[in-house]
């Protein structure tokens, strides 16, 4: 796993944006097998803190993150300028985990998007202090910009929601149409 300084682009990951990806996206996509919506991304190159890696705990997730992390397609990187630090602390008082709250920390340390599925009212709380509101990428986002990166079928992406709806308990609206070819998420190009 490299370790690059807030705000660089990996060599291999250039014209890509960075994104602070934490564990509630990277659990989704492990649990359907398709954490290449994520590594394989065109637009999109993914950072993990240490604390988030520490929440994957499934020994086959981890397995599968891991290699996604030796290969090269997912950097993990801690926070640690006095900014970051400022915000993880202010993350965990107001009772967030440390995964969340340095995925947060360093999404707003190095000014890049955040990928997280987390919607309670603590977590929006820290984002909109945090300024990210207008960063935020869910697992659906990713799957709509695979779609528009032609790695992923439409039917395919829907199948893969309802099998979150279903397996998982995620509520999670499928993807319309119309959105394919209507407003971009936040890290789409």
């Amino acid at each position: 796993m490299n370790s690059l300084p807030p705000g660089e682009e990996p060599a291999e990951g250039s014209g890509r944006r960075r994104i602070a990806v934490d564990a509630c996206v990277l659990i989704n996509l492990l649990r359907l097998g398709r954490l290449d919506i994520l590594d394989e991304s065109t637009s999109l190159f993914p950072v993990v803190t240490k604390s988030v890696l520490n929440e994957i705990t499934d020994e086959d997730q981890r397995r599968a993150l891991d290699s996604s992390c030796t290969a090269g397609r997912i950097d993990s990187l801690d926070p640690v300028d006095p900014a970051a630090v400022s915000v993880f602390i202010d993350a965990i008082e107001r009772g967030l985990g440390r995964g969340e709250a340095s995925c947060i920390a360093l999404s707003a340390a190095a000014g890049i998007l955040l990928g997280c599925d987390e919607r309670a009212g603590c977590f929006m709380r820290v984002v909109e202090a945090s300024g990210l509101s207008g960063r935020i990428v869910t697992t659906r986002d990713l799957m709509i910009m695979a779609i528009r990166e032609g790695r992923l079928r439409f039917d395919e992406a829907n199948g893969l929601l309802d099998a979150l709806r279903t397996r998982f308990k995620y509520n999670v609206p499928g993807i319309q149409q119309s959105e394919i070819h209507g407003n971009r998420p936040a890290g789409s190009n």
